[in-house]
Parts: structure tokens; sequence; C-alpha cells
């Protein structure tokens, strides 16, 4: 028996079976797109629900895992960066991109003068300093 004969001899079963690949494929898509999110990771998902893949092949779940690893490497080194940006007061980006801007330093610089008179001041004051 092939499909076309399944589908009009038995009409209920043939629906049945239908649903039931319309089901599993809803299942598997579904399961790759929240891997995907929860990884940042929707371009792995959109490549492997277009290839057909299963979310338990090895390879497409090592790239969920690789994809993951990198997000959360790269949240962690963002993180660092703002705490070092917060510390010294500047780090912001000129329009271009090409580095810091002048003015969020210009406190930093503000505090090294002050260090340089006071150590100038207390030079003059104790020989051999």
């Amino acid at each position: 028996m092939d499909i076309k004969t399944l589908e009009k001899e038995h009409p209920e079963l043939y629906q049945a079976v239908v649903q039931i690949g319309v089901t599993q494929e809803r299942k598997r898509v579904k399961a790759h797109v929240k891997m995907g999110k929860s990884h940042s990771a929707l371009d792995v998902a959109f490549a492997a629900i277009e290839s057909g893949a299963s979310l338990s092949d090895e390879e497409v779940l090592a790239d969920y895992l690789s994809a993951g690893k990198n997000a959360s490497d790269h949240a962690q080194r963002s993180a660092e960066t703002q705490q070092v940006v917060d510390a010294t007061g500047g780090g912001q980006r000129s329009e271009d991109g090409a580095g810091a801007s002048p003015e969020p330093g210009a406190k930093s610089n503000k505090a090294i003068e002050a260090a340089l008179d006071a150590y100038e001041a207390r030079k003059k004051e104790v020989p051999g300093v």
C-alpha cells in the first residue's frame, strides 16, 4: 500500500499519521528555538531547523554549547570593561569609535595633576624627596 492508497482508503488514519508528523516537527522546531534563545545562538537554531537536524545531533549540540560559552565569555569581558570604565571615570568612545574622548578622562587627569602638585609641594618641604 502506498500513501495515496492509504489516504484514499483510510482518510482518518492518514490524517492521524499526518498530525503525528506535524506535532513531532513542531516540537523539534520549538526545541531548537528554545535552545537558540537560551544559548544566544539563533543562527545555529535556524540552520538546524532548515537542515532538519535533531536536537540530539552531537554536532548541533556542540554548536549550541560553543555559542553559549562564547556569549558568556563576551558578557563577562563586557562587564569587566564596564567596571574599568566606571572605576576610571572615562572610556567612552568618540563618535567615530576611535577611542576615548578627552572629556570623560578629564576627571582622571585632574586627579593625576593634583597628585603631582602634592608631590612637588612635598618635595619643596622635605629635602631629598
